[in-house]
């Protein structure tokens, strides 16, 4: 299930069924955003969607994307790399997370995009490096590490680093929830459309929680599993 997410509402905007090996995610998101009627918000994505037909899809359709930059578009990081290196940045942002055991920090770099870039990429208005180091039970989880991004923000937007932050609300609130809390991985249907019409009640159940007031899905099922008015109520 490929699925457009909303950072501030924790809740999934868009939904589409594909199939492993049969379809590509790249096509199925280009589908998604065709489908969507969404104007003047940002989009953020993997390296995977880093795409010169997806970036002028979002453009195209009125609104912004910031899409992580790897080795799939080979040209493009390393003139992002080099450009990074030898030039200043017209913003830097410093932040710093705690979630349970585990602590990140970031600073966040915004340059002008290299003027070698590909106009095909469609309305790149700056590059971004990201710097980032963490610790998990008070021990390293990752070395240090650069993450490079494109996006069409004007380099002084502010949502740069709050897209960057929200960008894991799709693992961390949706993914997560959906197999762990929800068991998805663990469930028996596997026949027919029986896994997909699973899926999409699932994501039925968690926008439902979320307009209704849970940030935590847990919660919500533990408060509402014996009231069944109230579960009632949220169909109205």
């Amino acid at each position: 299930m490929v699925s457009a997410f909303s950072h501030d509402r924790g809740e999934v905007l868009g939904l589409k069924a594909m199939e492993n090996k049969r379809e590509s995610e790249i096509f199925v998101v280009q589908d998604l955003l065709a489908l969507l009627d969404f104007k003047n918000v940002v989009f953020t994505m993997d390296a995977l969607h880093c795409q010169k037909k997806t970036a002028s899809a979002i453009v195209n359709s009125g609104n912004d994307y910031l899409i992580t930059v790897k080795a799939n578009q080979n040209k493009l990081h390393q003139s992002i790399a080099t450009h990074c290196q030898m030039t200043s940045p017209i913003h830097q942002y410093n932040h710093s997370e705690k979630t349970r055991d585990r602590s990140i920090q970031r600073n966040i770099s915004v340059f002008s995009p290299p003027s070698e870039i590909d106009p095909i990429w469609v309305g790149v208005n700056c590059v971004i490096k990201v710097w980032r180091q963490g610790t998990r039970g008070g021990q390293p989880y990752q070395s240090q590490k650069e993450t490079y991004y494109i996006c069409s923000l004007s380099p002084h937007s502010s949502l740069i680093p709050k897209g960057i932050r929200t960008h894991w609300h799709i693992e961390n609130r949706l993914h997560w929830v959906k197999d762990v809390v929800l068991q998805e991985d663990d469930y028996p249907f596997c026949g027919g459309y029986a896994a997909a019409n699973m899926g999409i009640i699932r994501t039925i159940a968690l926008n439902l929680f979320r307009l209704n007031g849970f940030a935590s899905i847990t919660k919500a099922i533990r408060t509402l599993a014996h009231d069944l008015p109230r579960l009632f109520s949220f169909l109205q």
